[in-house]
């Protein structure tokens, strides 16, 4: 445990340490517009975006692993074939001897009552 917050820990020095370079080497670029001010600052904006992109990937990938160990495959994928078959077998009309339309749910269960 020790060891991970210590590099945690030494990442989150050097994010700052970068951003800080980013915002000396930013203000020193807009007095001086040195070409060897914009090179060093791209290089240091590039090790930023890397850093950056470590700790995206990190999230991505625990993310992935939550979703995978956690989900309901198979609950999901039943639930849904339930939901199919009940909407396939669901009565929508009823119509009774007289050639009236039973539509509503209490219309239906008054026709099968009767004709019951």
């Amino acid at each position: 445990m020790s060891l991970s917050a210590r590099d945690n820990k030494a990442k989150r020095l050097l994010r700052e340490d970068l951003k800080q370079r980013v915002r000396v080497l930013e203000h020193s670029h807009k007095h001086t517009g040195a070409p060897r001010v914009w090179r060093e600052l791209e290089k240091v904006r590039k090790q930023l975006r890397r850093l950056d992109w470590n700790r995206a990937e990190y999230a991505v990938v625990r993310l992935k692993h939550k979703y995978y160990i956690g989900s309901n495959k198979c609950g999901k994928l039943l639930a849904h074939r339930l939901r199919a078959q009940r909407a396939a077998s669901m009565i929508k009309v009823v119509c009774s001897p007289s050639g009236a339309e039973a539509r509503t749910s209490d219309q239906i269960a008054e026709a099968f009552a009767e004709f019951y």
